[in-house]
């Protein structure tokens, strides 16, 4: 197997991923933008993992909510210094 081979291949596998992550990225998008109801609620399976009282699925749907604020907070915006 040439180098050319082995790049083509390569390239190849890249362009596949990066389709693929394309379609998974839309879809989850699409689930966001666009719910659709459903019969039954969510499983919040690592939340429940994580809170040993039991929740309903509005409280566990608050706290994910709030989970994903604290955490794009912390991507997005640098921590305070008044923290350190």
């Amino acid at each position: 197997m040439s180098l050319d081979e082995i790049l083509y291949k390569l390239g190849e596998a890249a362009e596949s991923f990066a389709v693929k992550s394309a379609k998974w990225t839309k879809r989850i998008l699409d689930e966001i933008i666009k719910p659709t109801p459903s019969k039954t609620p969510p499983k919040f399976k690592l939340l429940r993992k994580l809170i040993k009282r039991e929740l309903t699925a509005h409280e566990l749907l608050s706290l994910s909510i709030q989970l994903s604020f604290i955490v794009l907070s912390h991507i997005v915006l640098p921590p305070s210094p008044l923290w350190k």
